[in-house]
């Protein structure tokens, strides 16, 4: 699994988020807290619909192509 920079950023201030708010150096809720974590599961669900939509989106283009050309061939 490969780990890219912003996933390590992402991962080391959610941490250091929860200690601070843990050890009292902080006072936010912990739906500030949490924001990082929060932010990247959004983004993640976002990425995974776009790819799932350029999918469809492709085999419908591909299927109206294909009843293009046999449409042509009769």
């Amino acid at each position: 699994m490969k780990i890219n920079i912003l996933d390590f950023f992402m991962a080391t201030l959610q941490i250091v988020f929860i200690v601070l708010k843990i050890c009292g150096v902080i006072n936010w809720s912990w739906l500030v807290v949490l924001i990082p974590i929060i932010l990247f599961v959004i983004i993640n669900i976002l990425v995974i619909a776009l790819v799932l939509y350029m999918k469809a989106y492709k085999k419908r283009r591909l299927k109206k192509l294909f009843e293009t050309i046999n449409a042509r061939r009769e």
